[in-house]
This record gives structure tokens, sequence and C-alpha cells, in this order.
């Protein structure tokens, strides 16, 4: 998908540092991450936790 207003940013969203400077200067979030079959339970914590925390920086 491709549109002048649009980026579209990678990010490791276990790594905080990394979460954070994807999100720095973005006025909206969308977050794609989900359940991978086989996945630690502690991602689906983990993840979303530093996705929120750098929202709120």
């Amino acid at each position: 998908m491709k549109h002048p207003q649009l980026t579209i940013q990678k990010s490791d969203v276990l790594c905080e540092e990394d979460v954070q400077a994807t999100l720095k200067g973005t006025e909206a979030v969308v977050s794609l991450f989900g359940h991978v079959k086989g996945s630690p339970e502690w991602l689906q914590t983990n993840g979303p936790q530093n996705i929120v925390k750098a929202m709120k920086n």
C-alpha cells in the first residue's frame, strides 16, 4: 500500500528502544502485532506493553 501521507515502519516489538525510536514523531499507530502459533505467552504481553509505553511518550 502506498500513499504520500503514509509511512510504514517496521520495528522489533520486544526492543523498547526500537519501538520508542520508531514511534517518535508519529501522529497515529496501527499495530498488526498478533499471536503466532507456538510463540511464547510472554510475547503477547511484552510486545503490546512496549507499544503502549512508546505511544504514551
